[in-house]
């Protein structure tokens, strides 16, 4: 499933976390699935924050190794090759993000569906962004190797086998909420009480920022880059945005999305631009946010409001005009300050 493009701006500051007392916010950035991973610490001191990085960084090598399809000996890749054939055992890390994609892809009536790899590649859109529009009978024929339901999971043996011949998975829109929730868990552990995590966009605040304040996600404008929509306060929340905006290309003046339609086979363009949802954790808020997408403003929205816990931001361009939806009954707390003109 295409990975979802937005890259939310994040503001922090370290500031006192009580008394005299100065906190050291401290951070680390690498390349994880193609995306940059940022982990972000509030701890006593630069020493006791940079003892905890080692073991975060094996976490997440640990899971590229497993969900990314630019490692060719991943479990993914795997996957891709050999579950057409016979059924592939699997990680139970796999599994989990698998179980999870399933009820996601259920609950959406299929718009969310990692089956798309296939489409990913026929547009150009892996494994760079070559940006290609193919003629519709490629499309049709790659359709025929697209489909969720033909994913068969079997938890006892804790296999996968694809039911359709060629077909491929591409789990970028939730195995890396999935990282941002494992690297979460594993900060808990540690005792860690405040710290921000973000893959690309996918996000996960714990705790309050230094100085007891809620962390501050900035929400970046789809057409001006150097612009915030708005700026959303967090705290024990995951929030993560598909947009439009970030991995595209245009062809005689037209706008080709990386996020794709499974039922047309091409690029989104039902009026949405970006799509963010809040969750409690980050690979559901992930695979949410590119289903809202592919649903368009007033299904997504509806989604949004049926599900407990859930909160959502829509936001659409008409006629040349960029508007926000926001779930009714959200609890979505802005920073008025920060708002963009």
């Amino acid at each position: 499933m295409p990975r979802k493009s937005l890259i939310l701006s994040c503001f922090t500051a370290a500031i006192l976390l009580s008394g005299c007392q100065k906190p050291v916010l401290y951070k680390e950035t690498r390349m994880l699935m193609g995306t940059v991973l940022s982990i972000e610490v509030a701890a006593p001191s630069t020493e006791s924050a940079v003892a905890l990085m080692p073991k975060l960084w094996a976490e997440s090598e640990r899971l590229d190794n497993i969900f990314s399809r630019y490692i060719p000996g991943s479990e993914i890749n795997l996957i891709n090759r050999e579950a057409g054939h016979e059924p592939v055992p699997v990680s139970t890390d796999m599994m989990t993000v698998f179980t999870r994609a399933g009820e996601i892809s259920r609950l959406t009536g299929g718009a969310f569906d990692i089956t798309v790899g296939p489409l990913m590649e026929l547009w150009g859109f892996f494994p760079k962004i070559k940006g290609k529009v193919p003629p519709e009978a490629e499309v049709k024929k790659a359709l025929l190797r697209i489909g969720w339901r033909s994913v068969e999971l079997n938890p006892s043996r804790q296999t996968i086998r694809f039911l359709l011949p060629e077909m491929e998975i591409d789990l970028s829109a939730a195995a890396k909420g999935y990282v941002v929730d494992r690297i979460i868990a594993l900060l808990v552990e540690e005792g860690i009480e405040s710290a921000l995590v973000n893959a690309g966009g996918d996000i996960y605040c714990l705790g309050y920022a230094p100085g007891g304040r809620p962390w501050k996600i900035g929400m970046e404008h789809p057409r001006n880059e150097e612009d915030l929509l708005t700026v959303l306060e967090l705290r024990d929340r995951a929030v993560a945005t598909s947009g439009d905006y970030r991995n595209y290309f245009i062809r005689n003046r037209r706008r080709y999305s990386h996020i794709i339609d499974p039922f047309t086979g091409g690029p989104v363009r039902n009026g949405v631009v970006g799509a963010s949802v809040l969750a409690d954790d980050c690979l559901t808020a992930d695979a949410l946010a590119t289903a809202i997408f592919v649903m368009g403003a007033k299904k997504g929205m509806e989604l949004i409001e049926s599900i407990e816990g859930v909160e959502g931001i829509i936001v659409t361009e008409e006629r040349d005009e960029i508007k926000m939806r926001f779930s009714k009954g959200s609890a979505i707390k802005l920073d008025e300050k920060k708002l963009s003109r």
